[in-house]
């Protein structure tokens, strides 16, 4: 029986028609697939340390992504609540400059030497701040959340929307100032 002879599609030499892959160039006479690229494919699928890296490096570039989107959405939310409630913080916000303002004159008195003024002074901040807590409690505990999955009716009219403001925030908001006022209190000065 006589050989039957090819060529290689790649190469050009002679093949034996059983053959699988050229001698010469290591070309798949099936597929048409090189040696190169079969060696290529079974290093790509192997894991490499850079690999590793870059996938944790991608990892925390995501992480960050999605904190700092979170943080803005919030901070929207914030400002959004602010305008539909300016009557809800303007108050307090006032009241803590207001404060501010007292310390700053029993500072200007202590430092003229007027101590008796100072302490009355002092302890008018310290009241006024304690109340401030106060009302920031009693406006944060009248603040009833909505239930989470209850459906909201949206209304055209401005004074129905006014009233759909974000709830949660609002009381976020109102422990926050609160607590801003107990640090503000501990920072008085006592003569």
């Amino acid at each position: 029986m006589a050989k039957v002879v090819l060529q290689c599609p790649s190469c050009g030499k002679e093949v034996e028609l059983g053959d699988i892959e050229c001698k010469y160039c290591g070309v798949n006479l099936k597929s048409g697939e090189a040696y190169e690229s079969k060696v290529k494919k079974s290093k790509s699928k192997e894991k490499h340390p850079e690999h590793f890296g870059a996938g944790i490096l991608l990892g925390v570039a995501v992480a960050f992504a999605l904190v700092t989107f979170s943080g803005y959405m919030y901070q929207r939310m914030v400002q959004e609540t602010f305008v539909q409630k300016p009557d809800l913080f303007k108050y307090p916000v006032l009241r803590m400059r207001e404060l501010g303002d007292m310390v700053k004159a029993g500072d200007v008195l202590l430092s003229e030497g007027e101590l008796k003024r100072a302490k009355a002074k002092y302890e008018e901040a310290r009241d006024a701040t304690q109340e401030l807590m106060k009302w920031l409690q009693t406006e944060a505990d009248q603040i009833k959340p909505e239930e989470p999955y209850k459906k909201r009716q949206e209304s055209r009219y401005a004074w129905q929307q006014a009233q759909n403001y974000n709830k949660r925030v609002a009381k976020r908001q109102l422990a926050n100032l609160k607590l801003k006022a107990e640090r503000f209190l501990e920072t008085i000065p006592s003569v």
